[in-house]
């Protein structure tokens, strides 16, 4: 009978027998150089992306929070609009972010439009969370009608929470009061 050559696996590595219908494994010796060696490629790949992606400072990602609200709002698009909602939102009138979501549902249902301007916000940020002063002007259009416009200066809470696997800010609470653009401002 003849015997089955023997295929070398790695340099060093003891030469293993096929046999038919087998694969032939590596010793452990070689098994731990590749999982080594996959572990030293990843360490690598992750800090070669940490490297190359610039960081988005903490006041510009606020900026964005905010932009991506904004957004939500005139598109109707709910899922965006809570996106920026923390978990655990609170506000002194008592609503939570269960009641968020019921309000913004109803925003969502209605035929009415918005058209959102929101002036460069003071943001001040301290750790893990931030304070802006926002002044917000919306435009409504209901039935085809254009509404007066609402003013708001608004004081939002943010702040930093980890979502999928990374840190970002979301909007804790919101305090400040609506005020009706006078008819005149609004002709």
């Amino acid at each position: 009978m003849l015997s089955k050559p023997a295929i070398p696996l790695l340099s060093g590595a003891l030469p293993v027998r096929a046999e038919r219908g087998r694969i032939p494994t590596m010793s452990s010796s070689a098994w731990r150089k590749v999982q080594l060696a996959l572990v030293g490629l990843f360490v690598v790949a992750v800090l070669a992306w940490w490297l190359t992606n610039p960081r988005i400072s903490d006041e510009q990602q606020i900026l964005n929070l905010v932009a991506k609200a904004e957004h939500g709002v005139e598109t109707k698009n709910g899922r965006e609009i809570m996106e920026c909602v923390a978990p655990d939102y609170k506000d002194s009138s008592g609503l939570d972010r269960t009641e968020i979501l019921k309000m913004v549902n109803s925003w969502v249902r209605s035929s009415d439009q918005a058209e959102v301007t929101v002036q460069e916000p003071q943001i001040k940020v301290d750790g893990f969370t931030a304070v802006a002063r926002l002044d917000v002007q919306v435009y409504l259009e209901s039935e085809g009608r254009a509404l007066r416009p609402v003013n708001a200066e608004l004081e939002v809470t943010f702040e930093k929470q980890w979502r999928k696997l990374r840190q970002v800010w979301l909007v804790k609470s919101v305090e400040g009061a609506a005020v009706l653009t006078a008819p005149e401002d609004f002709l």
